[in-house]
């Protein structure tokens, strides 16, 4: 195998992303849990949601973990992935500040999440560079387009983002239109990501 590290540093991304996935729809479960739980005054209900919640704080940990070890792996093989590691920590530390500055700082607390969800799309759109990279030096094509179209769809939502939160005093209708369209933008690049990193695996596998 050409590039054994970025193999088993994809595999761990790939995981990374269907452990996230998994966290938020538990994350849904759980708020419309809670949501019903309140309105029927049901306390199990509520008390299973609480339960979801943390559950799902877990699992977001341990696809964090796996972001880390998958690209520590990779840089190995392809030293940009050096650039996501750096980026993924950053994002990770972000957002546990912003947590922590809640109760404290709402504003600081707003500006780091944007911070945190800043570098995660730079995390995902920096990732398909790296793929794109290898891809192109494997000979792949198919690969490397792919990983162009899902660089061209995060630094979309990346732009949307920036500009919402700049000009935050935009009017309603605008904003709800740039978030929608930020929303399903990101949501197509998830999967595409899901899928990118299940194809460059396989690509890696195939070389000698």
């Amino acid at each position: 195998m050409k590039y054994p590290n970025a193999y088993r540093g994809l595999g761990k991304l790939f995981v990374a992303q269907i452990l996230e996935i998994v966290g938020v729809i538990v994350l849904i479960v759980a708020a419309v849990l809670i949501l019903v739980g309140i309105s029927n005054a049901d306390m199990t209900m509520a008390g299973t949601a609480v339960f979801l919640f943390l559950a799902a704080g877990i699992v977001v940990i341990i696809s964090y973990i796996f972001n880390l070890v998958g690209f520590a792996q990779a840089k190995k093989d392809e030293d940009p992935f050096l650039i996501r590691l750096i980026f993924i920590i950053v994002a990770i530390v972000s957002a546990i500040a912003s947590t922590a500055a809640q109760s404290v700082n709402e504003k600081l607390s707003s500006w780091l999440s944007f911070a945190a969800l800043i570098f995660e799309i730079a995390v995902i759109e920096n990732s398909s560079i790296g793929i794109k990279r290898l891809a192109t030096n494997i000979g792949d094509q198919k690969v490397a387009k792919t990983a162009e179209v899902l660089r061209i769809l995060m630094r979309i939502v990346w732009l949307i983002v920036l500009v919402l939160r700049l000009f935050n005093n935009i009017q309603p209708e605008i904003g709800g239109i740039l978030y929608l369209i930020a929303g399903i933008v990101e949501l197509v690049a998830s999967v595409m990501y899901i899928v990118l990193l299940s194809k460059a695996k396989k690509m890696l596998a195939k070389t000698e």
